[in-house]
């Protein structure tokens, strides 16, 4: 989410509906902690940096794929996996929000918070994946390290696939959000994201997030993706530990 979806999706051009559920499967917890297991850069603890290791997250929403005269709603699982990873220039947040959709987000990380520099997208429709990257010129701002309620900082950035992301940002609040009983303090951002391109579409996002890390408690978002089909989803993540797997 985390660019919140956290990159445009390419809408996949052929859906079986026979094959289609109405549920997404439950990305496994187990698999994403032997993944973050496997990789090799080393933690680190420093300003923007969230702790790494496999978040787990409650979610409620649902996704809406159309081609055609085909429409299918099929609902993400109640809890989904994020695995939050140290790179060289700042982290990587991999958010397994079912079996069929990951989002992953790469971010830079230096002395105003952490900007994201690219993104991934993952979507399985009957079988059939669409999977799209992107890097951003310039870095967009995301979570900044000292945000004051009232800021507004807007950003346009080029995709290295040709897509134009224009982002609106506003610091609305600050609130104090309860996590596995630890409260912990927030600022929210609230954001409009509009893409041009092969897949025009907009997002507009709520961030509840701890500016010392960066770390992400809460997400609300809401999007819309047209080009040779449609693609809407909603959804709202709310972190159940403090305490990654590791």
């Amino acid at each position: 989410m985390w660019v919140g979806t956290f990159a445009a999706l390419a809408i996949i051009g052929v859906i079986a509906a026979v094959f289609l559920a109405t549920r997404s499967g439950e990305a496994s917890t187990g698999e994403a902690v032997d993944d973050f297991r496997d990789q090799d850069v080393a933690a680190r603890n420093e300003p923007g940096l969230p702790p790494a290791g496999v978040y787990q997250y409650d979610v409620a929403g649902s996704e809406t794929i159309i081609q055609g005269p085909i429409e299918i709603t099929r609902a993400f699982p109640d809890s989904s996996p994020a695995i939050v990873s140290h790179t060289e220039a700042g982290s990587q947040w991999e958010w397994r929000l079912s079996s069929d959709r990951t989002e992953t987000l790469g971010y830079l990380v230096g002395d105003g918070g952490a900007s994201a520099s690219s993104g991934r997208s993952q979507l399985t429709v009957a079988g059939v994946t669409s999977d799209v990257s992107r890097d951003w010129e310039p870095a967009p701002l995301r979570f900044p390290l000292d945000p004051q309620v009232g800021q507004t900082f807007s950003d346009t950035v080029s995709g290295s696939d040709g897509t134009t992301l224009d982002i609106q940002t506003e610091v609305t609040g600050t609130d104090t959000i309860d996590v596995g009983g630890n409260p912990v303090d927030v600022s929210i951002l609230e954001a409009t994201l509009e893409f041009s391109g092969d897949s025009p579409g907009t997002v507009e996002e709520v961030l509840h997030y701890v500016p010392e890390t960066g770390l992400l408690v809460r997400y609300r978002s809401e999007e819309s993706f047209t080009g040779s089909g449609e693609l809407r989803s909603n959804w709202d993540a709310k972190l159940t530990s403090l305490d990654p797997e590791q």
